[in-house]
């Protein structure tokens, strides 16, 4: 008897503490806060703001004229070339940040393992740096021109491991209930 008992709160004992662990990483990296690196996309505009000249902000906030693609090295020709296939021209003008801006976004706030902003996107299932600093770079040129752009980091994710854990806490219950449950006996009158 007593080993079916430990048969049954031992694998419970574990889940716990494995449960334990996933709710504190998610709650360590939620908490989290280096105050050199951004987490929100709101801090990222304020220091892209402090940091980049006039010069660089108008042309983020002009993107679709061609002056970044120009500054690339690019010809008006190929810009037309472009525009004529039907690429959107603000998606050419702020695709020509990727080396630039998008690195140092990269180097400076997504790389570093304490990077804030880096966590969130991946709580959000954003995973590659490179979609990262691409779609600050995007919320940046809308937020310069007043437009809203925000992502859902920090609620998706919560939500998401909870109903994981959720999930994974009552079929793990539900097994080891099933399996070590006495099957009732039916006497024959």
């Amino acid at each position: 008897m007593r080993k079916k008992k430990a048969l049954i709160i031992v694998p419970l004992v574990l889940i716990s503490l494995v449960l334990a662990v996933v709710i504190f990483g998610i709650v360590l990296i939620v908490l989290k806060k280096d105050n050199s690196i951004p987490s929100t996309l709101q801090e990222c505009y304020i220091v892209l703001n402090a940091t980049l000249s006039d010069e660089e902000k108008n042309d983020i906030r002009n993107a679709g004229n061609g002056n970044l693609f120009r500054s690339g090295g690019l010809t008006d020709e190929r810009w037309n070339e472009l525009i004529a296939e039907g690429i959107d021209p603000v998606f050419l003008d702020l695709g020509m940040t990727h080396f630039g801006l998008g690195m140092w976004i990269r180097n400076n706030w997504i790389y570093p393992s304490s990077a804030n902003i880096a966590q969130r996107f991946i709580l959000a299932g954003v995973n590659h740096p490179d979609d990262m600093s691409s779609m600050i770079i995007d919320g940046y040129y809308l937020y310069l021109n007043g437009l809203p752009y925000h992502i859902p980091f920090q609620i998706k994710a919560i939500v998401f491991y909870f109903f994981i854990a959720l999930i994974l806490v009552s079929s793990t219950f539900v097994l080891i209930i099933g399996k070590y449950r006495k099957p009732s006996v039916t006497h024959p009158e």
